[in-house]
């Protein structure tokens, strides 16, 4: 295989961090939203959801910086090969500023405060006016945008894996000690 460079660590880091947020994000945002609404940890859920969320949004701010301060090489990697990673790359990065902002302005527009760790002190405030119109239209995007993101990530590790085992070169490695 040939030997690919391994990003800085704060890219994986930043890499891991975000990956292991946004799983977690979107496994716990399919639960709570089909727990009853009288079900007490359904709002505990919520709140945590939000406050991640929120962090997931600054922490792709500060990977975006990083990204552009190390910029990818895709070694080893045909040319059409390279087009699609970028593609995909930039997908996972509007994604994932997508899903925190329409979350943001849907709970903006519903009338809730994003609370950190469900904190009076700590309230996040709200980006538009209350206005169930576009409350729903903010959640539908958000709905949306988790399948897309769903279906983005598989095949990102889908990809990774192809190059891997089929195209033998270990872009893996990249991300992993």
């Amino acid at each position: 295989m040939p030997v690919v460079t391994r990003y800085k660590l704060s890219m994986r880091i930043m890499h891991h961090l975000i990956a292991l947020l946004i799983i977690g994000l979107l496994a716990v945002g399919l639960y709570m939203t089909g727990l009853d609404k009288k079900d007490p940890s359904r709002m505990q859920l919520y709140t945590l959801h939000k406050t991640f969320g929120w962090f997931v949004l600054w922490l792709a701010v500060i990977r975006v910086m990083l990204r552009l301060i190390h910029k990818p090489k895709f070694e080893g990697l045909s040319r059409t090969w390279e087009i699609l990673a970028k593609i995909g790359h930039y997908g996972l990065y509007a994604f994932m500023f997508i899903m925190p902002m329409s979350g943001w302005l849907m709970s903006s527009a519903a009338g809730y405060n994003v609370k950190l760790f469900g904190s009076e002190a700590l309230i996040i405030p709200n980006l538009i006016a209350k206005n169930k119109e576009m409350a729903g239209f903010f959640k539908e995007i958000h709905e949306i945008s988790a399948y897309i993101l769903i279906a983005m990530i598989i095949g990102h590790v889908l990809a990774a894996l192809k190059h891997k085992y089929c195209h033998k070169v270990n872009v893996i490695s990249r991300m992993f000690p």
